[in-house]
């Protein structure tokens, strides 16, 4: 994050390769539970753009099927907590990961639009 307090895709990319980094050694529990909640954060600045996008979509459509599902799953996913075991918290860091990055490569347009307009 910035001085300014905005987040840049930037700041998101540096945080999905520190997650895969954690995700690819043993780590700490504390350190899982840190890098986890800045993909929460990442993803909770990135959802409503996704949702925006969703809602312009003709309901009923595959496309929007599809896109609603992965959206659903991934806003609930992000509020439960970092799970008890070991192999469990890593798959759940990943999991994040995977759809942080999912989030930034379709929609992280929008930080770009807001970062050029400041």
């Amino acid at each position: 994050m910035r001085e300014s307090g905005t987040t840049t895709a930037e700041d998101i990319r540096i945080t999905i390769e520190r997650a895969h980094r954690i995700g690819n050694e043993p780590s700490k529990r504390e350190d899982l539970s840190t890098v986890l909640a800045d993909l929460r954060g990442h993803i909770g600045l990135l959802l409503p753009a996704a949702q925006a996008y969703a809602d312009q979509v003709w309901r009923g459509s595959q496309e929007w099927y599809t896109l609603a599902t992965r959206l659903h799953r991934i806003g609930n996913e992000a509020e439960e907590s970092l799970c008890a075991g070991a192999l469990a918290a890593h798959v759940q860091v990943r999991q994040h990961t995977v759809d942080c990055e999912w989030l930034l490569e379709r929609f992280g347009a929008t930080l770009a639009e807001a970062e050029s307009a400041r």
